[in-house]
């Protein structure tokens, strides 16, 4: 009644369980990839797909909260703490952080450029350790220089002249039609809330929220990543799977199938479509090839596991973080993509490490954990987690 007290009862309905939700994801390898961000203190995320399909294997983002301090409510203290730490574990790193994705995006631009005949797949320049251009100079991360460089050695060292020079040969059309066409500035079509579209900068955006127009010079810096190109690890993980695969841009997803509760019957959840983004063969065998010599004997060496091939490419991004004496002070994230085995793939994989430090040393070893968890389940994972904590 009106005073809350009970007066009767109408019909009784006994309570039915409802279906349980499988997912993509594996334990083992979710597991791995939080304890190697989580036990070092990294800030960061990894994404893991497998990239025939799109199913993710993997979602983490570091540091992250235990959802059943929520179950009961949580109090203002609690949920101010979490607010006002530096740390964000509220954010959603995996698919809400945005990144410049530093020298990850050079294999996407190698793959356009060759295949809209700017270069082709044995062009080779000078690189002294410099590129000038208007009377500005653009160095090199290796100030010395890396010689006489073609595609396979420029992705496998990450030579930045090389870049400037295809940056500039490539003009601002043509380096957004890459990064649309691997599915960057929009979202990716997770079956997750969130999913942020990142920042493919344009003539017309930088004008209309910089009210500066479009020059070569930022053509240059976009085209080893860096600029106002903002990207989410999981956009780097679609797009590297991408490459992985043969050319089809996959859509991501966790869920797996409803399971009945009371009958066990399963009903499978049907995968999106990839879209085929017809790569030339010659372009995809180029970039490969440079990938599989960056793990081999380039920058990404330290992701090599014995007995798996393994292809990928390293990041390091410039992140400003203040202003002091004069000048603009920089941090810099690391970053991995890649993916394993190279010719029959099944697992790929994007890492950040905020404030990670140069040539993605810290990136490495997250994504060689989260690739063995999966690919050699019998090899000792390391100390396990005191708390897994999953943000999804």
């Amino acid at each position: 009644n009106a005073e809350g007290l009970q007066v009767g009862t109408l019909e009784e309905q006994e309570p039915l369980a409802g279906d349980n939700l499988m997912t993509h994801l594996r334990l083992r390898v979710q597991e791995a990839a939080a304890n190697a961000l989580e036990s070092n203190h990294y800030r960061g995320a990894v994404v893991a797909l497998d990239p025939n399909d799109g199913h993710v294997l993997a979602m983490v983002s570091s540091p992250s909260f235990d959802a059943n301090w929520f179950v009961d409510g949580i109090s203002t203290a609690h949920w101010r703490s979490l607010l006002d730490n530096p740390g964000h574990p509220l954010t959603d790193r995996a698919d809400n952080g945005l990144y410049p994705p530093g020298s990850c995006a050079k294999p996407f631009f190698s793959i356009q450029a060759i295949q809209s005949g700017v270069i082709g797949p044995d062009f080779r320049t000078y690189c002294p350790g410099n590129f000038q251009l208007g009377g500005h100079t653009y160095w090199d991360w290796n100030r010395g220089g890396f010689g006489e460089t073609n595609l396979t050695k420029a992705l496998a060292w990450s030579v930045d002249v090389f870049y400037y020079k295809l940056a500039v040969k490539m003009g601002i059309q043509l380096q957004d039609q890459t990064l649309w066409r691997f599915g960057f500035g929009k979202s990716p079509g997770i079956d997750l809330p969130g999913g942020l579209a990142g920042l493919v900068p344009t003539p017309q955006w930088k004008r209309a929220h910089l009210h500066a127009p479009w020059y070569t010079g930022d053509s240059v810096i976009l085209g080893i990543g860096q600029g106002y190109l903002l990207v989410t690890p999981l956009q780097l993980a679609r797009a590297v799977s991408a490459i992985a695969n043969g050319g089809y841009l996959v859509q991501p997803q966790v869920a797996k199938e409803w399971v009945n509760s009371s009958t066990g019957e399963r009903s499978p959840i049907p995968n999106a479509v990839p879209e085929n983004l017809h790569i030339d063969p010659v372009a995809l065998h180029a970039v490969r090839q440079g990938m599989e010599a960056c793990v081999n004997t380039g920058t990404c060496h330290t992701v090599s596991i014995p007995g798996i091939s393994i292809a990928g490419k390293t990041g390091t991004a410039q992140i400003p973080e203040g202003y002091a004496y004069g000048r603009t002070i920089y941090n810099n994230d690391s970053l991995f993509i890649g993916w394993a085995p190279v010719d029959h793939p099944k697992i790929a994989v994007a890492v950040v490490v905020e404030n990670g430090g140069h040539n993605a040393w810290q990136a490495l070893p997250v994504a060689r954990a989260t690739i063995a968890a999966y690919l050699q389940p019998d090899r000792d994972p390391g100390p396990p987690l005191a708390h897994l904590h999953l943000q999804h």
